[in-house]
């Protein structure tokens, strides 16, 4: 029987795996005229919010914010844990020329749910950029968010896309109600299917949100995105 830890292994590996088979058509679903507003959408409101210094650009996928990250100056510590999806960023900054201050972490470095013992990198960064439903691939949010407040500045700023819960969880539940309860107490809200590899996904609301989050970050704003499964939450680093 697993344990609890072994349950947050068991999830972390399935979800990379999910996105090492998926790395090749990534982008292609990315670029959807839909998916481009959004991210347009919170690269205006990191820009807003973050003038400058190190972000931390978590769960990064194939390096698609790196665009307008670079162009903004801001320096980038690149964590992506799946090595499919990594290597394409890793090509799109060497085809694009970025500039040297981008760090790729690597698959140990990655692992957010070592840097409670082990920090990935010296320095502490000014924010973090979490785009397109990162956080939603992780069931234990206060160790995500005691993670994130050991690599952060005080008064660092998180930008994040998560899925709206209100908006998704009717949606999502008609096409499958899976893993009630499952993973001790831990609730897979949906499992996705690609190929023969699967990705679970857990919804969190703003109030389970606040609370994993309590003694570390600050929520500012939840806010809707219009047409779309999403909400954008700001936060800050106590």
């Amino acid at each position: 029987m697993f344990g609890f830890r072994d349950d947050i292994a068991r999830v972390k590996e399935q979800n990379v795996d999910f996105y090492n088979e998926i790395s090749e058509e990534y982008d292609r679903i990315m670029e959807e005229g839909s998916n481009r507003q959004i991210r347009n959408k919170v690269a205006v409101r990191f820009r807003d919010s973050v003038e400058g210094g190190w972000v931390l650009d978590f769960g990064g996928g194939t390096g698609q914010d790196m665009d307008w990250l670079a162009a903004g100056r801001y320096k980038i510590i690149f964590c992506e844990p799946s090595s499919g999806m990594r290597q394409k960023a890793m090509r799109r900054k060497e085809e694009a020329g970025y500039c040297e201050d981008l760090l790729f972490l690597d698959d140990v470095q990655a692992d957010f749910t070592d840097w409670t013992k082990v920090l990935p990198f010296p320095q502490k960064v000014d924010a973090v950029l979490s785009n397109f439903a990162v956080f939603n691939c992780i069931p234990d949010l206060p160790l995500l968010f005691t993670s994130l407040s050991c690599v952060t500045k005080h008064g660092a700023q998180l930008i994040a896309l998560i899925l709206d819960e209100e908006r998704e969880a009717t949606a999502y539940r008609r096409l499958r109600k899976l893993m009630q309860r499952a993973f001790l107490g831990q609730r897979a809200d949906l499992l996705i299917r690609y190929k023969s590899w699967g990705q679970f996904v857990f919804f969190h609301t703003d109030r389970a949100i606040i609370k994993a989050a309590s003694g570390t970050f600050d929520l500012l704003q939840a806010e809707k995105v219009t047409a779309s499964p999403f909400q954008l939450i700001h936060m800050v680093r106590k």
